[in-house]
């Protein structure tokens, strides 16, 4: 599954954050009881980084492109560092610890033979050997165990706030739908009562039409035609010229 760059920071915060105590536990030159887990620790992100710097590559028209790769290349100058410090730790550890096992085999052989002081120290060796192994592969998986839970949460956070944004959205397309729906059939009941409307305007005006076309029919007897209309505009005009006449005649008389 390709790494996105959300990841990716989320990522490199947690690996700067183990390097930076790593460094500033070196720096401060507390003792280290078991510097092995440190070393596992480091180089399991010294693994790391190549990959997320190649995940980084795949996104370079994103705008945080430059910043996630200048902190990986930060990381690994520093992890160098951290990795020689590391080393130094350790062998000083097993300088301290082949001290005091040899410092413990010189007690017992004022007691015990010689063959018995070898084979004491051999089995502290091993009994060492499986005690550091156990301890560091026990943190390096719990350390493991403690980054996968926080990204499980944090996948798990983004998930649920993902689901609720999707029901809020859910509810308000659908109160939407629901009110538009409405409007709807508000618009299509109106459009319904215009037409009837309508139809009865125009059934209206048609018997107004046929009244109408009947009264005159009766009253003239159907003698209107043109002619009889043509006669009645010059008439009217005629009479209008004659009124015109004498209300100039009649002031001077």
């Amino acid at each position: 599954m390709a790494l996105t760059l959300g990841n990716v920071a989320i990522i490199v915060t947690l690996y700067e954050k183990e390097i930076s105590e790593c460094s500033m536990t070196q720096q401060l030159g507390s003792v280290q009881t078991n510097p092995f887990l440190e070393k596992l620790t480091l180089q399991k992100i010294q693994q790391d980084l190549p990959r997320l710097l190649r995940a980084v590559n795949e996104h370079r028209s994103s705008k945080l492109y430059q910043l996630l790769k200048s902190k990986i290349q930060d990381l690994l100058d520093h992890l160098d560092e951290c990795l020689y410090e590391v080393d130094s730790a350790t062998s000083e550890f097993l300088k301290r610890y082949e001290k005091e096992t040899i410092q413990a085999s010189d007690s017992d052989a004022l007691t015990t033979s010689e063959p018995e002081v070898d084979e004491t120290k051999g089995e502290n060796y091993a009994s060492l050997r499986k005690r550091l192994l156990a301890d560091g592969k026990t943190s390096l998986l719990d350390a493991e165990n403690s980054s996968s839970e926080k990204m499980n949460d944090y996948h798990e956070t983004i998930q649920e706030d993902l689901l609720g944004e999707l029901g809020t959205l859910a509810s308000a397309l659908k109160s939407s739908a629901r009110s538009l729906s409405a409007k709807i059939v508000d618009d299509a009941n109106l459009v319904s009562e215009t037409g009837e409307n309508m139809m009865k305007n125009l059934t209206l005006m048609q018997s107004v039409g046929t009244n109408l076309n009947a009264y005159l029919s009766e009253k003239t007897g159907g003698k209107i035609t043109i002619f009889f209309m043509i006669k009645t505009m010059a008439f009217v005009f005629v009479l209008f010229f004659i009124m015109v006449v004498l209300t100039k005649i009649l002031p001077k008389m």
